[in-house]
């Protein structure tokens, strides 16, 4: 008679990963994009399926074995499926890291001791303190950085505390600059803002005042005030 063959084939056995990376464990502006590395059937398996790769508990299949995230997400289970219907299921992932918000910085200049304000590029006859504060911060926070030049052109490093008022500067004199930025937690960077500061404490000066008889006179006096000048640096007469 004839012999009748049987051809079987049994997988049983879920396919493998490697890892999965890209998850970032700092603080990040851009997006993310979570790879499976190294996923594979057993050997003697059915091999993976063509559309091998679930990023949101089997809800969906792709055949690429990466996924980008513009925000954080949390409960990411990925999945990676053979023929054969075997199914390998990764711990669940949460993203947590991303902030894109772009924090901006303001500065509030009042007379030294005072709460009295003082615009850009006026003049005062008292030093200055300076109170920055930052707005629009994200989850990874911001820091304000500051610095004080006379050509408006220095690099901010020095630390500020948002809401808190600077005295650091306050014994500053004549015309200077103070340049400030935020950069958030996350890399972002704002651009570069510039204060002019013109303080004059110091009064003007004189040589004398002549023309006071010092013996009687019919005649009118007229009095002269001689080398009148403002200090150097000051806001001029």
């Amino acid at each position: 008679g004839s012999v009748l063959s049987y051809t079987a084939k049994v997988d049983i056995r879920k396919p493998t990963i490697t890892s999965v990376t890209g998850n970032p464990t700092a603080w990040t502006n851009q997006d993310v994009t979570l790879t499976v590395n190294g996923a594979a059937d057993n050997a003697g398996g059915s091999g993976l399926q063509a559309s091998a790769y679930s990023f949101d508990n089997g809800a969906t299949w792709q055949t690429g074995n990466t996924k980008t995230y513009t925000a954080n997400k949390n409960g990411i289970i990925i999945q990676v499926r053979d023929v054969a219907g075997n199914i390998y299921v990764h711990p669940t992932i949460n993203i947590t890291k991303i902030d894109k918000s772009e924090p901006t910085v303001t500065v509030v200049v009042t007379k030294k001791g005072t709460t009295t304000a003082v615009a850009s590029n006026t003049w005062s006859t008292s030093t200055l303190e300076y109170t920055f504060t930052s707005h629009d911060v994200g989850a990874s926070g911001a820091t304000i950085y500051y610095c004080k030049d006379t050509a408006n052109t220095c690099n901010p490093t020095t630390v500020a505390t948002t809401g808190v008022k600077v005295t650091a500067l306050n014994a500053e004199e004549d015309t200077y600059y103070v340049r400030y930025k935020v950069v958030s937690g996350g890399g972002y960077t704002s651009a570069t803002s510039s204060y002019t500061a013109k303080v004059d404490i110091r009064k003007p000066t004189i040589t004398s005042v002549t023309g006071n008889p010092t013996a009687w006179t019919n005649q009118n006096v007229t009095l002269t005030v001689n080398g009148a000048a403002d200090n150097a640096g000051g806001s001029g007469l």
